[in-house]
């Protein structure tokens, strides 16, 4: 978008975090220093609404053996997330009165 004043507005969002390279020409030459390397990261929070739990903990646990299960965090657009920001909570309900040790482990990708 021209500003009417020398300088012109780009904005642009991917959906995907990684490595992008951003190419400006002017009348079919670059422009100095371009291309430009930009290095896209995930959101800074996850959504729940894409956040994955799996493994056999959750599938077909085995009663007096330790059981375990993984939470895959992942951003609004399904990127692997790395936020420092959330906080995952594991509430385990049922018949049983006594109480549960759980562990849970950050393992990032």
């Amino acid at each position: 978008m021209d500003n009417s004043n020398g300088t012109y507005s780009v904005a642009f969002q991917p959906r995907k975090r990684g490595m992008y390279e951003v190419h400006i020409q002017l009348n079919d030459v670059p422009i100095r220093n371009s291309p430009f390397s930009v290095v896209f990261k995930s959101a800074k929070q996850s959504d729940p609404k894409k956040c994955l739990a799996t493994g056999v903990g959750l599938l077909s646990p085995t009663l007096g053996v330790k059981s375990q299960f993984f939470i895959e965090a992942k951003d609004a657009f399904d990127n692997p997330s790395d936020s420092e920001l959330d906080k995952f909570n594991v509430e385990i309900k049922g018949p049983s009165t006594t109480s549960m040790l759980c562990t849970c482990v950050y393992a990032p990708h």
